[in-house]
């Protein structure tokens, strides 16, 4: 098994025209003929760009797909408008299947983990497995200093307005500095190289017509009348207090469960949730998620 432990440079970006939509995604191939699709997610602001090292790693074993979400990166908006984690879920849907990839496994970090759980509980049939690396979360019961920002822009006719000026008084470096500062555990671990191409990667976001248009359809990561209360097993080995994510599947009206905290005695591994669609693993560890 070979594996690119950190590639030299991004990789390409490709364009897909699909029937409904247009998206960009980065590819990593895997050395294996036989590997099964992986697909990644990014966060709110991020690309595909994001995901470079890491899709590195897993290409020996994983046929590697990275979105540019809708509005992100350089993919245009999509037709109906909707850039809320369900409408992004579509998109990835819609990926799957006219790529042919399914089912596939799934990686979402914070907004993208939010569409990961919207794909697996309403397309379960395109999700191998679900991976969460530090996902968006439901209630302001959560949110830190780092991220409190994040339930405020998603409030109708406020992230509209608040994020232009914020681009507009802000350079590219700063914002991008600003992003590593509140999700690195130690900054300072930033490759150059990767700090430089995340920089060029948002100003040429900021040139593209649509760059605020994101904004205007956001949306809380969980709607409210998709949460479901359905019981849900825990296989749990890790610690702190953790936020409960489910998702149950059926024919009529799948749904997201309620979050909660979990708290347990180990602080270095991840937990485990299982249920009928597949498994799904959370991360929230500064060395992983880094």
């Amino acid at each position: 098994m070979t594996t690119v432990l950190r590639p030299e440079r991004p990789f390409d970006r490709h364009e897909a025209l699909l029937a409904q939509r247009t998206l960009f995604y980065r590819h990593a191939p895997s050395s294996q003929t036989d590997a099964p699709a992986a697909l990644f997610l990014h966060g709110l602001g991020g690309s595909a760009l994001n995901w470079t090292d890491f899709m590195g790693r897993m290409s020996g074993r994983l046929d590697c797909y990275a979105l540019d979400l809708h509005g992100f990166g350089a993919s245009p908006p999509p037709r109906d408008g909707d850039m809320t984690p369900r409408g992004h879920a579509r998109a990835a849907a819609d990926f799957i299947l006219e790529r042919d990839l399914g089912p596939v496994h799934v990686f979402g970090n914070s907004m993208g983990g939010a569409v990961a759980v919207q794909l697996a509980a309403r397309r379960p049939d395109l999700v191998r497995s679900v991976t969460l690396i530090s996902p968006a979360l439901p209630s302001l019961k959560y949110a830190t200093k780092g991220n409190v920002h994040l339930p405020v822009i998603s409030v109708p006719g406020v992230g509209e307005r608040l994020v232009p000026k914020f681009v507009e008084t802000t350079s590219p470096k700063e914002r991008v500095q600003a992003t590593i500062d509140g999700t690195f555990a130690d900054p300072s671990r930033m490759p150059a190289d990767r700090l430089s191409e995340a920089i060029g990667e948002v100003e040429a976001r900021d040139a593209r017509p649509y760059a605020n248009d994101r904004w205007s359809t956001l949306e809380l990561p969980i709607e409210q009348q998709s949460i479901s209360r359905t019981p849900t097993w825990w296989s749990s080995r890790t610690a702190g207090m953790w936020p409960r994510w489910s998702a149950r599947s059926s024919s009529k009206q799948p749904g997201i469960a309620s979050s909660r905290r979990l708290s347990t005695r180990s602080s270095r591994e991840p937990c485990s949730l299982r249920f009928s669609t597949g498994r799904f693993r959370v991360f929230h560890e500064p060395d992983v998620a880094t």
